[in-house]
């Protein structure tokens, strides 16, 4: 976290997320699952 001047912070978020999407053989009978990773980065404001 950094603060910076007039009372706001920055925010800088980073990592690896990852994500499964899962049917459960709902739609045709036959389970898909899919998983996808990948690295993410992100910022953020706040002010006081």
């Amino acid at each position: 976290m950094l603060r910076s001047r007039g009372g706001r912070f920055q925010f800088v978020r980073g990592g690896v997320r990852r994500l499964v999407l899962d049917d459960a053989g709902l739609v045709d009978g036959v389970r898909h699952v899919d998983r996808l990773t990948g690295p993410y980065l992100g910022l953020g404001w706040a002010f006081e």
